[in-house]
């Protein structure tokens, strides 16, 4: 069609305002890869996650010591005892847990399993405290090896108490030692870990043992914190693109009335030439593809130079191993949606103007002359210079409640970001 080799020449005239459409448009594409790719990913990865390690379903703890096989083969249910102990390292805390053989099994993010003498952290304590893998450290006045960091399956979100809401890395971190290391220490405390049909015996243990203290592993917030905030990352995959798309859709739909308005004259033009409606409109919808391509190419660099960092953040706060790997069919997903809601803004802009006839159109004025809301008030008590900028402001008020509202919007999400960066 003729009439299509003049977009190259409008997309030129209004470059900036395209060029902010197209990175607008790259940024939801990206986003909604990036947390659709990781949500994917996270889920592959903790069902991975729970097998490997044999998450368990409550831990407990008892006033009288427990026979543990008797109630393995009572009730059908593994059953196994862990000795922890906190230890002081220079300003923070280190939980030294016992390693398990059979349930939270740990699982070694980077470096090898433990032998006797060694020790593996969890990575966020590690980093913030500077220890690598190959460090000796000393601990309670015992030496350790460092041989790698560990993710522990009822610690993935590691606070210090099962009532905290906060990990704070530089102050505590959880390590795994053998058994004979950790009974060098006095003052250990232990609980018994159980997996299975749990309810019967519960009962049966309470009765024979005096539970003092029964924590399912849903009540576990080291646990459903992590859980929780994985969860999340599909609704963000929604939400935070959405956010973007709707503010292109507005900022396009703005900037076509505009070209449209004021190429009304060469609109009649070509209706009069013989131009049909569906024609020109189809020409308008050109530009919210072009928009949409060049926004995923731009947004599929995006994800993948973003991808990895994300994940890695998440892994480092939740120890638990993830690939980073690109899901390339949500950059298909985001390509379409952009498309749709960008032809749809595009109808909307040239669907108004496009309805009148030819002959108005070739007169160039299809709108009559609108009384501003505020031209009544008196202005006459400012100087001159105030009072045309706010006549200005008076005259397009709409643009102006839009900036405002476009502005608040930007400085709560930064603020919120920084507020909860700050709190990681």
């Amino acid at each position: 069609m003729i009439l299509n080799k003049r977009i190259k020449r409008v997309l030129f005239q209004n470059k900036m305002q395209y060029i902010g459409l197209i990175f607008l448009v790259a940024l939801s594409i990206s986003l909604y890869s990036i947390f659709g790719s990781l949500a994917s990913n996270f889920n592959e990865a903790t069902d991975t996650y729970n097998n490997k390690t044999n998450i368990e379903d409550a831990k407990f703890l008892t006033l009288k010591e427990v026979d543990i096989n008797k109630i393995e083969d009572m009730f059908n249910v593994s059953l196994e005892k862990r000795y922890e102990v906190d230890v002081d390292f220079k300003e923070s805390t280190i939980r030294l847990i016992e390693l398990s053989s059979e349930i939270n099994k740990p699982l070694i993010i980077e470096g090898r399993m433990i032998k006797e003498g060694e020790i593996a952290l969890n990575p966020a304590y590690a980093k913030a405290n500077r220890i690598k893998i190959g460090d000796v450290i000393s601990l309670g006045g015992y030496e350790y090896l460092v041989s790698g960091f560990v993710s522990i399956p009822d610690y993935i979100y590691p606070t210090k108490s099962l009532t905290d809401l906060m990990a704070d890395p530089t102050k505590f971190g959880v390590a795994i030692v053998t058994s004979k290391d950790i009974k060098k220490y006095g003052d250990l405390t232990y609980f018994y870990s159980i997996k299975g049909d749990i309810s019967n015996a519960k009962k049966y243990i309470d009765s024979e043992y005096k539970i003092l203290m029964w924590q399912d592993i849903k009540d576990n917030l080291r646990y459903t914190l992590a859980k929780k905030k994985i969860e999340q990352l599909p609704q963000l995959a929604v939400k935070i693109p959405l956010l973007f798309l709707s503010l292109t859709f507005i900022l396009l739909f703005v900037l076509l009335k505009r070209i449209i308005k004021l190429e009304i004259k060469e609109i009649g033009t070509l209706y009069a030439l013989g131009y049909t409606k569906s024609e020109i409109q189809r020409h308008y919808l050109f530009y919210p593809i072009i928009i949409s391509i060049f926004g995923t190419i731009l947004g599929t660099l995006f994800t993948i130079l973003l991808q990895k960092p994300l994940t890695d953040y998440y892994v480092f706060y939740f120890n638990i191993p993830v690939s980073p790997n690109v899901k390339y069919n949500f950059l298909l997903y985001g390509l379409l949606e952009s498309v749709l809601i960008l032809s749809l803004s595009a109808y909307v802009a040239s669907a108004k103007l496009l309805k009148y006839s030819p002959t108005t159109l070739l007169r160039g004025k299809v709108e009559k002359d609108k009384i501003p809301i505020f031209a009544n008030i008196n202005l006459s008590r400012f100087k001159f210079k105030n009072k045309r900028i706010i006549e200005g402001i008076f005259k397009n008020y709409a643009s102006y409640i839009w900036y405002i509202y476009s502005i608040n919007t930007s400085s709560c999400w930064l603020c919120c970001k920084g507020f909860s960066r700050r709190i990681d």
